[in-house]
């Protein structure tokens, strides 16, 4: 089972700076495979959310199926809002097509408090995502504090779920 890497956020809550540090993914536009050279180990990122980027279901399901079938692939990480959509693929649409898909340990990471944006606050419940997480049998849920510096958090990430 690889791991599936789910940082949940509202927009500008810190989930592509989290991605980055953790991943090393030049940009937050970035999808695709990215190689840590020492150790010849990959990561597939998905570092803008399928909301904010308005990834479709067939594209995603493409992703989710090369990082299950291609076995140089160690995990993804994805950037999650929880947010519900009229138009682009919720949380629960992604969660659902990655767990068709197969052979994922999912681990969910959610930011609360957000990455501070001139005094915005979250607009979700935390204990709502947790319950919606849950719903879909995930277990790994845990808080990551978006006020600390990302690195803090890609550690304590790479800690809990031993990506890399």
């Amino acid at each position: 089972m690889k791991p599936f890497i789910a940082i949940i956020g509202d927009r500008n809550s810190g989930k592509t700076t989290i991605i980055r540090s953790l991943t090393g993914c030049r940009t937050g536009s970035f999808i695709g495979e990215i190689e840590e050279h020492i150790h010849h180990t990959k990561i597939y990122v998905i570092a803008p959310s399928p909301q904010e980027m308005g990834i479709s279901r067939q594209e995603l399901r493409t992703h989710f199926q090369t990082v299950a079938h291609e076995q140089a692939i160690r995990g993804i990480a994805i950037a999650l809002q929880p947010g519900n959509t009229r138009t682009r693929l919720s949380m629960e649409d992604t969660i659902r097509l990655a767990q068709q898909t197969g052979g994922f340990n999912f681990h969910a990471f959610i930011i609360d408090p957000p990455y501070p944006q001139n005094g915005q606050n979250n607009v979700f419940n935390v204990d709502d995502v947790r319950n919606r997480l849950q719903a879909f049998g995930i277990e790994s849920i845990s808080i990551v504090d978006g006020r600390r510096f990302s690195h803090i958090a890609a550690r304590d990430i790479q800690q809990i779920t031993g990506l890399l």
